[in-house]
């Protein structure tokens, strides 16, 4: 397949142009169901809109093939970052996208999107044989993945995903993500008037400050550890009450991430309890890591479907997770590749018409080419 730039590139600024923040995803959707169900694929809309507040479930559709060849999984989030209200891709002579500068361009996850939609209607159009195909587009994927969460993931035949989710130039694969653990310390003292009788408090912003202190943030070794957050007080006047602390932990070994969370828990309940404060420590699991090898039968498909399309393929590490993280969890073997997008989550994100042909061609030739 020769991606056919001019419709591939409409496609991509029409799903741009659609409103879609997290948890208000149905204009997007709508527009992809059309785009779908215009080729003769029938689309599923899962209830996990009720599950988490939303506008708008999970979209679910299975493309038969040769029954021959294993099924895999196309998968794409629908959700934006703000800004993203009145989103418009603007074209430049050269090729290449941009946003109007006041709102993300959506590329993250737009690009996504029409990659994997143009790919399926070439293949449909031209009566090409393929792999059977099943197609997830999630909701809230920004969101810490709250949409795939509640996805009913044993309706999948497929044991391969491909994830479009991860930037750079197309042709780079993410084969391994992090675990990511959020923490969150609460350090409970005692008011008094800072003025007439400071002795009589138990000041919980200093106690806080006393325990991050104690705290190594940045790379250390495969993880990474941040504070990324305090607050507390309630006047200048007043010895401060209580002070919240929040972080994160990211890191290649579950376990290792786990132990380094409880590490900094026990250190911030030890400084609390040398001071005569309370600290209530508690931790949230985000995402667990994943690791999918580089000699695996996934990871050479995509090697192949890249090199048919004249793209050089790259296998890397990434510290950002994507619904592959729950994939894996659920026992499924998955990569998440770049779909061209570049500075994501900024309103200076970019793309371009030759990036997006490039992704679409190596999406059909993963349908196609890439026998199981």
């Amino acid at each position: 397949m020769i991606a056919n730039k001019e419709i591939l590139i409409d496609l991509f600024c029409r799903l741009v142009s659609c409103d879609s923040p997290s948890y208000n995803e149905n204009a997007v959707r709508d527009a992809v169901v059309s785009e779908l169900n215009s080729l003769g694929i029938a689309v599923e809309e899962d209830c996990a809109a009720e599950m988490i507040g939303g506008k708008c479930g999970n979209l679910y559709a299975k493309i038969d093939g040769d029954p021959s060849l294993e099924p895999i999984l196309l998968s794409a989030h629908l959700d934006t970052v703000e800004p993203s209200h009145g989103k418009k891709a603007v074209v430049h002579p050269d090729g290449l996208i941009t946003s109007a500068k006041d709102t993300v361009l959506g590329a993250d996850d737009a690009a996504g999107l029409a990659s994997i939609i143009h790919a399926v209607k070439n293949v449909i159009e031209n009566g090409v044989s393929h792999r059977p195909v099943e197609l997830v587009f999630d909701v809230c994927e920004e969101k810490y993945c709250v949409g795939i969460q509640r996805f009913d993931y044993s309706k999948i035949d497929s044991k391969q995903v491909y994830v479009l989710d991860v930037d750079g130039r197309v042709g780079r694969a993410a084969f391994q993500a992090p675990s990511i653990v959020q923490y969150r310390a609460v350090f409970r003292g005692r008011a008094a008037h800072a003025g007439f009788s400071p002795e009589e408090g138990l000041h919980a912003i200093k106690t806080a400050a006393e325990a991050i202190n104690g705290i190594t943030c940045g790379r250390t070794g495969d993880m990474t550890v941040n504070i990324g957050s305090i607050s507390g007080g309630i006047a200048d006047n007043i010895v401060p009450p209580e002070c919240t602390v929040t972080g994160e932990i990211r890191g290649f070994n579950n376990c290792e991430v786990t132990a380094k969370t409880d590490e900094i828990g026990a250190k911030m309940r030890s400084v609390a309890e040398k001071n005569g404060l309370g600290c209530d420590f508690s931790k949230t699991v985000i995402c667990k890591a994943f690791k999918t090898e580089e000699d695996s039968e996934i990871c050479l498909n995509y090697a192949k479907a890249c090199e048919k399309a004249g793209v050089k393929p790259e296998f890397i590490k990434t510290y950002g997770a994507s619904t592959n993280n729950h994939w894996s969890e659920w026992g499924f073997c998955g990569l998440v590749i770049s779909c061209g997008m570049n500075n994501c989550h900024s309103v200076e994100e970019w793309t371009t018409a030759d990036e997006l042909c490039r992704s679409a061609e190596i999406v059909y030739n993963i349908i196609t080419d890439c026998k199981g």
